[in-house]
């Protein structure tokens, strides 16, 4: 039976990042050749670029089909497995996959391991909005093996975030920036939005406090209203629509009767001004009120 050699997505990564290659000399000369003479060179058939791989990439690649083992450190095949697992997860293998990650965990449990681990999972939790709620219930499972320290780290990684992109993100002066420079800060804002996501999810697992939430609400219900970008705006809805979704109930027994005045009062400024909001808008937040009036019952 012919063996077949399987990379994960990290992996593809990693090799696409760190190649190394070089046109071979008689493609150059070729190229030259029109670059010089201005003219094209009569051939029945294009030229095919063909390329000359880095030695060190071609040995690594020939190792693995070999079955030779890598030069990769413990730390680097710890970051493999562990993004492995996670590049897997979804609501339907949620408990075998934290299963597997806890197993990888309780083999590592060094503090270089908890670093990376916080670092991983950090990081995909805010590029990966479409999984951030997961992510956030997976934190259990690392407190449980790496101890409440995890737990802390994490919060102080949060703040740190807080500070350091949304409030510098979201605060931002548009007329102050040339067009290149709001291009990449709306980037950014949109791999920022699966920030709001892990947030939620943090709260509904009693990671954060009610003060947290309120801190990025505000941050994003001010952004909404200040802004003069109607796709910036449509974002913005949509994030704090499903941020409110999500913790709604929890956040409402929270808050008690200060739930009207610091929620639902700010909401009600969007659904109210028919000018800058769209119909779509203000019935995505008309549903989400509905819902609140329903006890949050989908």
């Amino acid at each position: 039976m012919t063996s077949i050699i399987t990379y994960s997505p990290e992996t593809i990564r990693s090799i696409g990042e760190n190649i190394s290659a070089v046109l071979e000399p008689d493609i150059i000369k070729s190229l030259m050749e029109i670059k010089l003479n201005n003219k094209f060179i009569r051939r029945r058939s294009p030229i095919k670029l063909k390329y000359t791989m880095n030695k060190s990439t071609v040995e690594t690649w020939r190792n693995e089909k070999s079955g030779v083992s890598s030069t990769k450190s413990v730390e680097d095949k710890f970051i493999e497995q562990l993004n492995s697992e996670l590049n897997k997860l979804s609501e339907s293998n949620f408990d075998i996959i934290n299963n597997k990650i806890k197993n990888i965990l309780e083999l590592n449990t060094d503090p270089k391991y908890m670093k990376i681990s916080l670092t991983t999972l950090f990081n995909k939790s805010i590029n990966e909005a479409g999984f951030s709620h997961l992510y956030a219930r997976l934190v259990v499972i690392f407190v449980a093996i790496y101890g409440k320290i995890f737990e802390n780290q994490l919060i102080e990684m949060v703040n740190i975030f807080y500070d350091n992109n949304i409030k510098k993100q979201f605060n931002i002066c548009q007329e102050d920036i040339n067009y290149d420079e709001l291009c990449n800060r709306n980037k950014e804002k949109q791999k920022l939005l699966g920030t709001f996501t892990f947030m939620g999810g943090l709260y509904i697992n009693n990671y954060i406090s009610e003060n947290v939430i309120l801190k990025y609400f505000n941050i994003l219900i001010n952004s909404i209203i200040e802004n003069k970008s109607q796709e910036n705006i449509d974002k913005y809805i949509e994030c704090i629509c499903t941020l409110i979704r999500t913790i709604g109930l929890k956040l409402e027994t929270r808050l008690n009767t200060k739930f009207d005045e610091l929620i639902i009062s700010k909401l009600e400024i969007i659904t109210n001004d028919k000018k800058k909001f769209k119909p779509r808008i203000r019935f995505m937040i008309f549903d989400l009120l509905d819902l609140r009036t329903n006890k949050w019952k989908k």
